[in-house]
């Protein structure tokens, strides 16, 4: 009887294109109206959500979506959300409860390769960073009294958070980042130790992710195994609030959940 269980080297090919789970997870497909009613009234006052585009320096359009409370004293300070690998605007909905009632805006955009947003390829923060900047550069300009920025990144929105505010501008005043990643070879490490039914050797493990590694430079130009957010918080100078929450939803990113120490602590059932 023939073998037909897979050899190594057809082991080694199937591993080599799992770069897609990184850079191409599937795409988060929503319409305007999963984000609510343009106007709503909650207890504190009304709300009202400006819908816009930014274009990011590689030319890609952003779709983006700002809700502003409209209370008796203006409101100055607004929570960027920044989502997770394979998420999308839409996933801010369950904060707006507990920012807008104090007072704060709250501004949510597609990253670059997401959600409504142009673009073939995610970049787990690489590209990501810049459409960060793309963002709060046309709120300087349109919405100048927001002057207080705090960032609050999901997973990949986390990691991206710290390595924009390491460079930050002052308008960015803290930083809250939920389950970010130490770096994308610790990520990687750790999801295929993950997908095997026994450990492998260090060498084999290496060499897969060098695969892998491999095929996302050919397919993207990008070395993102260069990331490491957890450098990047070493030049931070603002308030930074790191944690890691235990929840699984659709939302979830069941890849890149991880925190600092690069430790899996989510499994979506």
């Amino acid at each position: 009887m023939a073998n037909t269980s897979p050899s190594f080297m057809d082991c080694l090919s199937r591993f080599s294109e799992s770069y897609k789970i990184f850079v191409r997870p599937r795409r988060k497909v929503y319409s305007l109206s999963d984000l609510g009613a343009r106007e709503f009234v909650i207890t504190s006052g009304r709300v009202v959500r400006h819908d816009f585009t930014v274009q990011n320096v590689q030319g890609k359009t952003l779709f983006s979506s700002l809700f502003i409370p409209r209370m008796s004293k203006p409101c100055t300070t607004v929570i960027v959300f920044l989502h997770q690998n394979g998420g999308a605007r839409v996933d801010c909905l369950p904060l707006l409860e507990h920012v807008l009632p104090q007072n704060f805006a709250l501004l949510t955009f597609d990253f670059s390769g997401s959600g409504q947003s142009e673009g073939d390829w995610v970049t787990l923060g690489y590209n990501e960073r810049d459409d960060v900047t793309a963002v709060l550069t046309h709120m300087g300009k349109v919405y100048a009294n927001l002057e207080n920025i705090v960032l609050w990144g999901r997973s990949m929105g986390a990691a991206t958070a710290l390595m924009v505010a390491s460079k930050a501008s002052v308008r960015i005043k803290a930083v809250i980042a939920d389950s970010p990643f130490a770096s994308l070879s610790q990520v990687s490490l750790a999801h295929m130790q993950g997908c095997m039914a026994a450990p492998l050797p260090s060498f084999i493990l290496k060499l897969i992710l060098e695969l892998v590694r491999n095929q996302i430079i050919k397919n993207v130009g990008i070395d993102l195994f260069e990331l490491s957010p957890k450098d990047d918080a070493k030049n931070i100078n603002i308030p930074v609030l790191i944690g890691c929450l235990l929840y699984t939803s659709d939302a979830a990113d069941d890849l890149l959940c991880v925190d600092l120490g690069g430790r899996r602590i989510i499994k979506k059932k």
